[in-house]
């Protein structure tokens, strides 16, 4: 099992480098450099499910085998979303997480989010990142994580 290092929201910036901004609460449609208290703030957990849309992902598997990683990916990432920030990362098991890691490296370059790729460089960083998590058996029989 691989964990993915939590990463705080990022501040989006534009391509200038200049930090974005939402004109108006839930106006998500204009964006401006104004600083304005309506920043444009991006999420790891986000990307991530932005991400498992990848075809590369579920390159070479069978449609089932594949729509069924995809989903189960996605239901442990979401689940995993409000304990992740205190449990320190997003845990996968190896053979899932080899294939996303694949899906983050060489994207598709079509999916939504490739026009602000470069501020989710940490949140590539940190797939590369990942450090292993060991699962110990207690006593009694039940396993337990620790890293």
């Amino acid at each position: 099992m691989k964990r993915i290092p939590y990463i705080e929201d990022i501040h989006a910036e534009g391509v200038t480098g200049l930090p974005l901004y939402f004109l108006r609460p839930g106006d998500y449609n204009t964006v401006t450099t104004t600083v304005t208290e309506y920043p444009v703030m991006l999420s790891q957990l986000e990307f991530y499910l932005e991400r498992s849309n990848d075809p590369r992902l579920i390159e070479g598997m069978e449609p089932y085998e594949g729509n069924r990683l995809r989903y189960f990916l996605r239901k442990s990432l979401r689940e995993q979303g409000p304990t992740a920030k205190a449990r320190g990362g997003y845990d996968l098991d190896d053979s899932p997480y080899e294939r996303f890691r694949t899906s983050i490296m060489k994207p598709e370059q079509k999916l939504i989010l490739e026009t602000i790729r470069f501020n989710y460089f940490r949140c590539e960083e940190a797939v590369c990142d990942a450090v292993k998590v060991e699962e110990k058996t207690a006593s009694n029989g039940v396993t337990a994580q620790a890293s």
